[in-house]
């Protein structure tokens, strides 16, 4: 059966993302580590999907990687809570076959769209022929709909909207509108993705190659092979494979841009796409290219409290004084509260889209972190009231993270000001955890250790009791392990271990709870039916193919919960079975 394997650390997630590819004719292969992802790869062949949650701390694109070096081609789904680490999965897009980025906030029903479109044949189809204009006519007057124009072609929604519609109707991965008004430009585009994960994919330095080739319309069915396009960090990476453009016109017919589709495959846009992508240039032109003249919307307006005035701050001195890291956010404010300077890593910290906070107040950035919910009311306070000097660690919501905030006042000149330092130290802190976490976890196996075991089965046995629902248990033994070198022991034990976690259904929880044997608590299950899940893994363990070519077999026995009795008589009773099983020549159940 075809499978995908998910790399997704925590179990809840993860059994989520399982339900998600079944629809498909998928089995969810759940893995933790490139070493097991690898294992399964060779007993069940080639992945149809691999969707991977990256963490800052968890060593980054490197299961994806050793992946793609050991030849497994199957299109990857990339899921972080990180801005940072989001950005770096669309940079190496081209380079890991990553399909999309997502986002862990989002709803699981954005996750199922990614799933379908990656898993669905329309992404990958070769060019299917001409494309149909749209009927639509010119607009003569902005924000009207003509009689005889579709319903909802171009219904009134925002120009993100719109462009959706039109990379759906001229068959683009992606669809991006240049408007300009004097000195004022708005770039937007859609990519195949929600645009408050990742809402602008390039700066306006990367896209301004593309906008000199649409004084005219154009199509570059191969953009890497373009002298001029060549050099773009978009074709590169391969967000642009091929490419057409058409200039975008108001309603009295003034060049007011551009409008350019991209899809990532070459030759998937060709010279039929250039009639209907004009007609969409005209209508998106007539009605939203008006807009730039009320205001630059290079940046989102300022909101109220937040109005924009030039410090007299000598930022050049700050910056000496300050001795800026690259890794360290930093604002610096003036003895009136207004920003004088912050650095890009401030912006990428607290996850902050504008990148023009100079002229704003500091207390106002404060609130916009506050509304957003990435602080909370009394952290806000705190913030904006206490005068420096002042160190704490605060707990930053949306994505999660842990920033250690350091204020202190600062002489520049004659002048009074103040400097905040703001550090990620998420890892420190998820460092911390997991060593809490792995307390309770087998390094070997990444299976529950005894500890764990102990606490999941005195809550199975107290539902048991509590509802009169069956429980039972079943231990597995490695034949032969006490003959083997400790290390292919503990190797074989391992990928027994593999496939116990791989075939346990999501309620059931296995460990390793001593040197040499594996357990897993079977919630709701009688002896009959326990029987059946060790006979199948006793014959999956059989058939394994290793890679020394040694065969293992395991032993396992099974014993059924009996409230009357205690629940050590329960392992007393399994322990037997699997011993005497062992004694019998192994490879078998009782």
């Amino acid at each position: 059966m075809p499978h995908a394997l998910i790399h997704v650390l925590e179990p809840a997630r993860a059994a989520q993302y399982a339900v998600l590819v079944e629809p498909h004719g998928l089995s969810a292969t759940l893995v933790r580590t490139l070493e097991e992802a690898l294992f399964h790869l060779r007993r069940l062949g080639p992945a149809a999907l691999i969707l991977t949650e990256i963490q800052s701390g968890d060593g980054g694109f490197a299961l994806l990687q050793g992946l793609r070096d050991a030849h497994e081609q199957a299109p990857a789904l990339v899921i972080s809570g990180s801005w940072r680490l989001r950005n770096e999965a669309l940079r190496l897009r081209k380079k890991l076959d990553i399909f999309e980025v997502l986002a862990p906030s989002q709803p699981l029903a954005t996750v199922q769209k990614a799933v379908e479109r990656t898993l669905g044949p329309s992404q990958h189809r070769p060019h299917a022929g001409p494309v149909a204009a749209p009927s639509f006519p010119p607009v003569a007057r902005r924000g009207r709909q003509g009689p005889d124009e579709p319903a909802g072609a171009l219904a009134a929604g925002s120009l993100e909207e719109v462009l959706d519609r039109a990379s759906q109707s001229l068959g683009a991965s992606i669809a991006v509108a240049w408007i300009e008004a004097g000195s004022a430009r708005l770039l937007r585009g859609h990519f195949g993705w929600d645009a408050s994960i990742v809402s602008m994919v390039g700066t306006e330095e990367d896209w301004a190659p593309f906008r000199r080739l649409c004084s005219a319309p154009v199509v570059v069915e191969e953009a890497a092979k373009d002298k001029v396009l060549r050099h773009s960090a978009l074709v590169r990476t391969g967000m642009v494979g091929s490419f057409a453009g058409a200039p975008l016109v108001d309603a009295a017919g003034a060049n007011k841009g551009a409008l350019w589709v991209a899809h990532r495959e070459p030759f998937a846009l060709r010279a039929d796409v250039l009639e209907p992508l004009t007609v969409w240039a005209q209508n998106i032109g007539a009605r939203f290219a008006i807009a730039p003249l009320q205001a630059p919307l290079s940046t989102a307006p300022p909101q109220a409290g937040q109005e924009r005035h030039v410090s007299a701050l000598d930022t050049a001195a700050a910056l000496a004084e300050a001795a800026l890291g690259t890794s360290v956010g930093v604002i610096i404010t003036d003895d009136e509260d207004r920003i004088a300077f912050s650095n890009k890593a401030l912006l990428d910290i607290l996850g902050l889209r504008n990148r023009r906070l100079a002229g704003l107040s500091r207390a106002g950035v404060i609130a916009r972190l506050r509304a957003a919910r990435r602080i909370d009311s009394a952290t806000a306070a705190l913030l904006r009231d206490t005068a420096p000097p002042l160190g704490m660690e605060i707990k930053l919501s949306n994505p999660d993270r842990s920033l250690a905030w350091e204020m202190r006042p600062l002489r520049v000149g004659e002048q009074n000001a103040r400097i905040d330092e703001i550090a990620d130290v998420t890892g420190q802190a998820t460092a911390a955890g997991e060593l809490v976490r792995f307390v309770r976890v087998d390094p070997l196996t990444w299976l529950g250790n005894s500890r764990s075991f102990s606490d999941a089965l005195a809550a199975e046995t107290s539902r048991a009791m509590r509802f009169r629902t069956p429980l039972s248990v079943v231990l597995f033994l490695v034949d032969g392990a006490k003959s083997m070198p400790p290390q292919a022991a503990d190797l074989a034990l391992r990928d027994v271990a593999w496939l116990l976690a791989d075939m346990k259904r999501g309620y059931d929880f296995a460990a390793r709870i001593d040197a040499s044997t594996l357990a897993v608590i079977l919630p709701a299950a009688t002896t009959a039916s326990a029987m059946k899940v060790a006979d199948r893994l006793v014959a999956e363990v059989a058939d394994l193919e290793r890679p020394n070519g040694q065969p293992i077999t395991i032993s396992a026995g099974v014993a059924e919960f009996d409230a009357h009795e205690d629940v050590d008589g329960l392992l007393g009773h399994a322990r037997a079975a699997v011993l005497e099983a062992s004694a019998c020549g192994g490879n078998g159940v009782l």
